[in-house]
């Protein structure tokens, strides 16, 4: 089976050592950053450098950000060199940035618009967690893009919490703090918000 294509856009500290773990594991890793020479190390560990967010997003199946605020967020998404020209239908764009749940939620209707998929998937931990693949992974949005992504945030967190249909309600965990959804042993067993804000349990066969 050819392995899922991934791009990353924004390698820092937290998006280069992401990026690494994904290339350890095998996957096929495309990225932009501000600065190519931050990144040789990466290059040399088999990165593909994409000069453009959107030659990122054209290339490959999934698109990971790891962005510091809203504005780098709306800077890397809009334009003609942005996310957003290089998504199309089928390709799914993983929010693992710490941005406010207007901004998630802006950007994923642009994404929407696209006929791709947005998840925002803010994590909790720091680069020892990313090296160790033991960071806590909130992730908001559509079911059934979850499910395509999985494997891949697996290799950053051992129980991604499963996804909400809410874009911006995982931000909203991760700006307030409050107690995140865990995954049970069971990759299927998971824990689902209600619109009142409760948490339930759901296990899907």
């Amino acid at each position: 089976m050819t392995p899922t294509t991934i791009g990353f856009v924004g390698l820092g500290h937290m998006g280069g050592n992401m990026a690494a773990r994904l290339l350890a594991a095998g996957y096929p890793v495309s990225g932009e950053s501000r600065s190519r020479d931050a990144v040789e190390h990466l290059i040399g560990e088999g990165l593909t450098w994409r000069d453009t967010p959107r030659e990122v997003a054209e290339n490959v199946e999934i698109v990971l950000t790891s962005i510091p605020n809203d504005d780098v967020l709306r800077e890397v998404s809009a334009g003609p060199d942005g996310i957003l020209a290089g998504l199309a239908p089928g390709k799914t764009w993983v929010d693992l940035s710490t941005v406010s749940p207007q901004a998630s939620r802006e950007v994923a209707e642009r994404v929407h618009a696209t006929g791709a998929a947005m998840l925002d998937a803010p994590v909790s931990g720091s680069v020892p967690q990313v090296q160790s693949g033991t960071l806590t992974i909130m992730v908001g949005g559509d079911r059934r893009a979850y499910e395509r992504v999985e494997p891949v945030l697996r290799e950053l967190g051992p129980r991604p919490a499963s996804a909400t249909t809410d874009r911006g309600w995982s931000s909203s965990w991760r700006s307030t703090s409050a107690l995140p959804c865990r995954c049970w042993p069971s990759p299927r067993a998971c824990c689902w918000p209600h619109a009142t804000g409760s948490i339930a349990r759901s296990r899907s066969t």
